[in-house]
């Protein structure tokens, strides 16, 4: 009866974990994820050589370049069509996005994102390294 019940009470606490691991493993399996995990990771490294500007409406994170910018040493990121691409040079960091958003908090930068398989993921971004 004992060996019972403590089978039975393992089965309940291990069985959401092995579901979880499975899930996780389906995901990260999938293209637009994989995808995704690199975009961010190529944004984190572009970061650490830039000086934070701005958010514009939530949907424009904006960066300077140099230590004592001027206008067009700007680099913004931003959603166009269905990516997240950094502008000057149109460069497409993450494809299969329906939804970007930007939220500035004092020390890091919220980046919620949203791919076309209706799976959202929130990052936090350091401001910048200059």
């Amino acid at each position: 009866m004992i060996t019972l019940v403590v089978t039975m009470s393992l089965l309940i606490f291990v069985t959401p974990f092995i579901t979880l691991l499975t899930q996780m493993e389906a995901l990260e399996n999938q293209k637009d994820y994989v995808e995704l995990q690199i975009g961010k990771r190529q944004l984190d490294h572009d970061i650490k050589k830039m000086r934070f500007k701005e958010i514009k409406d939530g949907k424009k994170l904006r960066f300077f370049v140099k230590p004592q910018p001027n206008k067009s040493d700007v680099v913004e990121y931003n959603h166009y069509n269905d990516m997240l691409r950094q502008t000057p040079g149109h460069q497409p960091l993450i494809q299969e996005v329906v939804d970007v958003g930007f939220t500035e908090y004092e020390e890091m930068i919220k980046m919620t994102i949203t791919l076309t398989g209706g799976d959202t993921f929130v990052y936090f971004l350091d401001k910048g390294g200059l």
